[in-house]
């Protein structure tokens, strides 16, 4: 992973520096993004999309979207697939 080669050398305090990294997260990013590329090889998988609501704020649209079905949440419509109530089915590709 090209981001993981050019961040691992970099200092913590420049790395708390860059630019859409969280300071706070600095001295996790490199662990992470290491574990997450072993995870993507192992799984065959050559990217992954990267979402910037955490998962509390996809339970909150959950919840808002459950408790009145097909109204708009945030310009988004309640999907026939929630991730609270249908597993994930493996997928090959990340795209679609």
């Amino acid at each position: 992973m090209a981001w993981v080669a050019w961040a691992r050398p970099l200092p913590l305090a420049a790395r708390r520096g860059t630019p859409g990294l969280d300071p706070n997260r600095a001295d996790l990013i490199v662990p992470g993004a290491v574990m997450l590329d072993a995870i993507l090889a192992t799984a065959g998988v050559d990217e992954a999309r990267v979402c910037r609501a955490a998962l509390r704020e996809g339970l909150i649209l959950e919840h808002a979207m459950q408790a009145q079905p097909g109204r708009r949440v945030s310009g988004r419509r309640q999907s026939p697939r929630s991730a609270t109530t249908d597993p994930p089915r493996p997928r090959n590709d990340v795209d679609g």
